[in-house]
């Protein structure tokens, strides 16, 4: 049997956008995420664009031999105007949800000059092609749908900053739906933890991640898990309180 005492802490911050998101700055490159993530300390990143996974593997390559987690993952924004983050242990599996929403996403093309361009990019961080659809918009998928499916794929879902009044689940809904299988909740850097807490189930953990659109904003804020090592299994035991890995909290 493993003991509790073994679990060290890592810093995580499970929501971190590339250069291929709307309103996320040119400089957020595979390799200048990967470095400014180890300069501030932090042992794992979810990248988790808005609507598309296609800068997951760069970003993956990019951090080949660094010691950083990269955990692949995906924003949706729901039917309802929810964000949820989708993450998996897999690229297989983040694939596999990707194509589902791939083909949920209305066909209206990027506005480059409200919002600039969504490049695509390989590890090194060249631009090799431009996403050529609006991301910032909701599919046509429900939240349920989006939770079900991600679930059915090995992966976990975490309603993200859910404090804010747009794209935020309490902000739309006012609560946390039944049929909304999730394991913790994201709440804004600045959002208030006790406000929050007081309009969601107890079991539920509350995080903070950094939303960073900014190589600046990377390590300014993370959430400190208890685990044995910086990996997409041991992170899903902290976030679910099993086998002795948990969340430290604030």
């Amino acid at each position: 049997m493993e003991h509790p005492e073994s679990v060290k802490q890592f810093m995580v911050d499970l929501h971190i956008h590339t250069a291929l998101s709307p309103c996320a700055d040119v400089e957020m490159t595979p390799p200048a995420i990967v470095n400014r993530a180890r300069e501030t300390g932090l042992h794992m990143i979810g990248v988790t664009d808005h609507n598309s996974a296609l800068n997951v593997a760069a970003v993956r390559q990019a951090a080949r031999g660094t010691g950083l987690c990269v955990i692949p993952g995906v924003e949706i924004q729901t039917r309802e105007d929810i964000h949820l983050l989708c993450l998996f242990e897999k690229l297989e599996q983040l694939d596999a949800l990707y194509r589902l929403l791939s083909m949920s996403l209305p066909e209206a093309c990027n506005v480059r000059r409200m919002l600039g361009d969504q490049h695509l990019m390989d590890e090194s961080g060249c631009v090799i092609g431009e996403e050529q659809r609006f991301l910032l918009t909701a599919a046509d998928l429900g939240a349920a749908v989006v939770s079900q499916a991600t679930v059915a794929l090995g992966g976990i879902v975490i309603p993200a900053h859910v404090d804010r009044g747009a794209h935020g689940l309490l902000g739309i809904l006012g609560l946390l739906p039944g049929d909304l299988d999730v394991v913790a909740c994201e709440i804004s850097p600045r959002g208030d933890k006790e406000v929050v807490r007081k309009r969601l189930p107890d079991a539920i953990p509350l995080l903070r991640f950094s939303d960073a659109h900014r190589l600046e904003e990377i390590g300014v804020v993370y959430t400190r898990l208890m685990m044995r090592r910086p990996i997409f299994k041991e992170m899903v035991s902290a976030l679910t309180n099993q086998r002795g890995r948990y969340v430290l909290e604030e």
